[in-house]
């Protein structure tokens, strides 16, 4: 039984082999190296834009100062679609707290707009600014419908604001 097995493994064998030299005899395998493809020398490395750099003129949030009060007043807002920014209060580290939203901003630049907020805020203390798409209906439904815009590293774009100073 085991010469039967050795005996039809070799003449598989062979007759691959033969198979494939008929190939290589019909031009159908090409068995010579394939010229290697010169690469120049010296080639420009174009190093990956920043996150700063891919948006800058597209997206920007522009705040001399937050102040304490019961509303905001932005200096400008650019943005590529229809969207929101949103005031979040700094809750020991989780900055989920929304305090107050603007109304829907159009794509393009934003002069002035004004936040009510649903608290007022003191000096020292911490805040963030943050952009959000618009799902389509022109009004906020929450971070998770109308998503916040995203880095490439997938983080939110959020700006640390104290106020007062």
């Amino acid at each position: 039984m085991i010469k039967r097995i050795l005996i039809i493994i070799i003449l598989g064998t062979l007759l691959g082999l033969a198979a494939f030299l008929i190939q290589v005899k019909r031009g159908k395998i090409n068995l010579q190296n394939a010229p290697a493809e010169t690469v120049p020398e010296e080639q420009t490395v174009i190093p990956t834009p920043t996150e700063e750099e891919v948006l800058q003129g597209k997206i920007s949030l522009n705040v001399t100062s937050i102040s304490p009060g019961d509303k905001i007043i932005l200096d400008s807002v650019r943005l590529i679609l229809p969207g929101f920014v949103v005031l979040y209060k700094d809750d020991g580290g989780n900055t989920d707290s929304i305090i107050g939203i603007s109304g829907l901003l159009q794509s393009g630049d934003n002069i002035r707009v004004e936040i009510k907020l649903n608290k007022k805020l003191v000096n020292g203390e911490k805040v963030y600014l943050g952009l959000h798409s618009d799902d389509g209906n022109a009004a906020f439904d929450g971070p998770r419908k109308d998503i916040p815009i995203m880095t490439r590293g997938a983080i939110p774009v959020r700006k640390e604001f104290i106020v007062g100073f």
